[in-house]
């Protein structure tokens, strides 16, 4: 195990946002990530966007310390139904962190789930795919399942 493969990973991240019906889905956005290496508090602007079946989230916000990241993400989640009690259900997760700095890495993460949704519940395959680098890359693939609960 080094600092930068293979190590154990923590993360817990905290967002707070004042939604309001004449932003039209915008809102500003302030959050705090605590990670293996420190505590980064963020700031910057998000957009949601809810139909029945349909969902997209995104936000683009920069870290307010030095060296700041600037980070773009993206989830959006498609759950038509099938029947009367089960519902496919697919999402696509996409996070982008762009340094400000040249020394410092890009981070690319890709999550894709496929599956169905009965109830509350939510399970079936999911792919991750991790790149890390700045000229060139780690990737990292994760296949497997998954099984969700929303509350």
């Amino acid at each position: 195990m080094t600092e930068t493969e293979n190590l154990p990973q923590f993360g817990f991240t905290e967002a707070i946002s004042y939604n309001t019906f004449s932003l039209k889905g915008f809102a500003p956005v302030v959050f705090v990530q605590f990670l293996n290496k420190g505590v980064y508090p963020k700031i910057g602007i998000q957009y949601v966007k809810q139909k029945d079946d349909f969902t997209f989230f995104g936000w683009s916000v920069v870290e307010t310390l030095n060296n700041p990241k600037i980070d773009l993400f993206v989830l959006t989640r498609f759950t038509p139904k099938l029947t009367e009690k089960i519902n496919l259900y697919s999402q696509l997760e996409l996070l982008s962190n762009f340094p400000t700095v040249e020394k410092n890495s890009f981070n690319f993460i890709e999550r894709i789930r496929l599956g169905l949704k009965l109830n509350e519940f939510q399970f079936g395959s999911g792919l991750d795919l991790v790149q890390n680098g700045r000229k060139q890359f780690i990737n990292t693939i994760n296949i497997g399942g998954f099984l969700r609960y929303e509350f």
